[in-house]
């Protein structure tokens, strides 16, 4: 279906990465990032934020949500295109910048679930991925700064890239979100 040799891939991720390469890529101004640029994107990255709660009460629902990274794959966009890099507040200019911007921010001290990371030394443990109260720098992606300034953040940008976006996994996602809904359970009979 997809025109990928599963024998060339020893996994399932690589071969996924593969169909993708295939299929949808070429569809896409995906630019390749190296030195500065890449150094300064890597330091928004701090992987997902994840919170234990043990809620007490009556008649409590628990919910698990189908597929939600694809689906946020696929709703969200993504970076592409031309970069263009900036100094000063970007926001002042055109609407709703897309990009990773460098900057300086305030949480408000109510917050009782910070929803910013960083990451900070600690001592004896290395470098640890936190979501503090107070004030700090760092990077992080446009859309997550626009959602930190509605929880009450302030926030000073200082310089940054800006990208185009469009949604380059839809398609993708759509696709192999349809076939994984329309295979049978427990199928193993191979049709060529």
């Amino acid at each position: 279906m997809f025109e990928a040799d599963i024998n060339k891939y020893p996994t399932l991720s690589s071969l996924a990465f593969s169909i993708y390469r295939i299929k949808y890529l070429n569809k896409y101004k995906i630019p390749c990032i190296t030195g500065e640029l890449y150094r300064n994107l890597n330091k928004s990255s701090t992987g997902g934020s994840v919170d234990v709660y043990k809620p007490i009460g009556e008649e409590i629902n628990r919910y698990d949500v189908n597929s939600l990274y694809p689906s946020v794959m696929s709703n969200f966009p993504s970076p592409v295109g031309k970069i263009t890099k900036f100094k000063g507040d970007i926001l002042k200019y055109p609407e709703n910048p897309f990009g990773f911007f460098f900057v300086k921010i305030k949480t408000p001290e109510y917050l009782h679930i910070p929803i910013l990371q960083t990451r900070v030394k600690s001592k004896g443990a290395g470098i640890r991925t936190v979501s503090p109260l107070g004030e700090w720098s760092g990077w992080y992606l446009s859309e997550e700064l626009y959602n930190a300034k509605k929880q009450g953040y302030e926030i000073e940008i200082i310089w940054g890239y800006l990208f185009e976006k469009e949604y380059i996994f839809k398609e993708y996602v759509n696709d192999l979100y349809k076939l994984k809904k329309e295979s049978k359970r427990g199928y193993s009979e191979l049709h060529y």
